[in-house]
């Protein structure tokens, strides 16, 4: 079984990926070359990595949800978010001053 978090950043996927490694599933994360990959149309090694693993979270995973639920039967989805997009945007922002 495959197990999508397909919620953006900052709406609870590290809470997520914490909850999926907990259940035993192979996990893994957010990846920005996987993510850059995508922008140039290169899906091959998204491919790759999803094969070997059961369950993502954070990047490039929500970019890439219809092509994993076209190449995955049965593949489940997790859409994390926030109470609203100011509250979203407002937890990024916070993210941001503290890792930039």
């Amino acid at each position: 079984m495959k197990v999508f978090g397909i919620g953006l950043n900052k709406t609870g996927t590290s809470t997520l990926a914490a909850c999926l490694r907990e259940l035993g599933f192979r996990h893994t994360s957010c990846d920005l070359e996987l993510t850059r990959e995508v922008h140039r149309g290169n899906m091959a090694p998204v491919y790759d990595r999803a094969d070997r693993y059961e369950s993502f979270e954070d990047w490039p995973w929500p970019l890439v949800y219809k092509e994993m639920d076209e190449r995955y039967d049965g593949a489940k989805f997790v859409l994390t978010r926030r109470s609203s997009p100011e509250v979203w945007f407002s937890s990024l922002k916070r993210h941001a001053l503290r890792t930039g």
